[in-house]
């Protein structure tokens, strides 16, 4: 063999050594994100109510709720309503509070104890029997200017759920 022939064998076999090194490694692609669907968003419900929703409330009489949202990223708003629905002019609201998200992995929370009250909670003389209502939802509630009909106090924005739960409050508030 001439040294020429060794020289074109040689540049061959690199070439070869090469284009199967190359051929090995084979291109990396990266992997792209993993998108999730975002967790379905379930309504609230009322857990355990204090007396039981639908009782008759006496004066002085407590409520103790607590409320189940398995959204364990939802915020819940509470309001509690008097001689509501549906809406008249007696109807006020007598409680507003805001539940932050759960710090543990628990879906039921606890809603502060609410002892119905005349003066309080501004209930409308005149009249014995009061609807007590319950209002939990797990977006913000609707502002009033927006609601389809301006006397939902209980509506919340799009894609929320209220859970409701009501009483009878016996009571004669004095004018």
């Amino acid at each position: 063999m001439t040294g020429r022939n060794r020289v074109k064998i040689d540049a061959v076999s690199r070439f070869l050594t090469l284009l199967l090194a190359l051929s090995s490694v084979g291109c990396v692609l990266p992997l792209g994100p993993e998108f999730q669907d975002p967790e379905p968003n379930v309504a609230p419900s009322i857990f355990l109510a204090s007396p039981p929703a639908g009782e008759v409330l006496l004066p002085g009489q407590s409520i103790s709720i607590s409320v189940r949202d398995p959204n364990l990223g939802d915020t819940l708003y509470v309001r509690w309503l008097v001689d509501y629905p549906p809406a008249r002019s007696q109807t006020r609201f007598a409680e507003n509070e805001t539940i932050a998200p759960p710090q543990n992995e628990d879906p039921v929370r606890i809603l502060r104890a609410i002892v119905p009250d005349c003066d309080m909670h501004d209930i409308a003389p005149g009249f014995t029997d009061h609807q007590w209502t319950l209002a939990v939802a797990d977006r913000e509630w609707e502002p009033y200017s927006n609601a389809p009909n301006q006397y939902r106090f209980d509506a919340v924005t799009q894609g929320g759920f209220v859970a409701r739960a009501t009483w009878t409050l016996k009571v004669a508030c004095a004018p």
